[in-house]
């Protein structure tokens, strides 16, 4: 996730969700069996298509980069203590090893999504910082299943419904403002008037 950050280009934000499609499931982050890591697996493949697709359609660019450093600076200014903090504080609760763990890596990618958001600003590459950070809901949701009582503890697979959601809007919005104003990036999305 930290390459999507560092690395412009939508052919490699389409390579890095293919690669969580694959490590997602299996990292044993997620607890709620293999219907939960297929779904995870199904959100990625269909971020990596559509982010593949567009990278190949030649979408334009904007004429300059206006502000990139200030934002790139700015959101890892912002994102290293925010994760230092959220992991210091679960470093600190009684939880069980499993729990901690899933706890600090539901951080980790929440923290990265995050970041992702505040630094790319292209409308369609910022379908990985939501699915990211719904990983990181999603890690975060397990972690708690293991640390309640099980009647105490959220459905399975709200962090993910929810994440599909937001990501089917902000690729629908993505596509739409692509086709009808000819450009996904923020920068552009000032020229546009009623």
């Amino acid at each position: 996730m930290t390459l999507a950050i560092v690395l412009p280009g939508r052919s490699i934000a389409a390579l890095l969700a293919l690669l969580l499609a694959v490590t997602v499931p299996s990292s044993g982050m997620i607890s709620g069996g293999w219907p939960l890591g297929a779904g995870w697996a199904l959100l990625w493949l269909v971020v990596a298509a559509i982010l593949w697709r567009a990278a190949r359609a030649g979408m334009r660019r904007p004429a300059e980069a206006r502000g990139g450093l200030e934002s790139t600076l700015a959101g890892l200014l912002l994102g290293v203590p925010f994760f230092a903090l959220l992991a210091l504080a679960i470093a600190r609760q009684d939880l069980p090893l499993a729990a901690t763990r899933a706890a600090t890596a539901g951080t980790l990618y929440l923290t990265l999504g995050l970041v992702q958001l505040m630094v790319r600003r292209h409308v369609l590459r910022s379908a990985l910082g939501w699915g990211a950070a719904g990983v990181g809901l999603q890690a975060l949701q397990s972690a708690s299943a293991l640390a309640l009582p099980p009647n105490l503890a959220p459905p399975a697979g709200l962090a993910l419904v929810a994440t599909a959601v937001t990501v089917a809007l902000v690729l629908r919005i993505a596509l739409a403002r692509a086709r009808w104003a000819g450009s996904a990036w923020l920068s552009d999305a000032h020229d546009l008037h009623d």
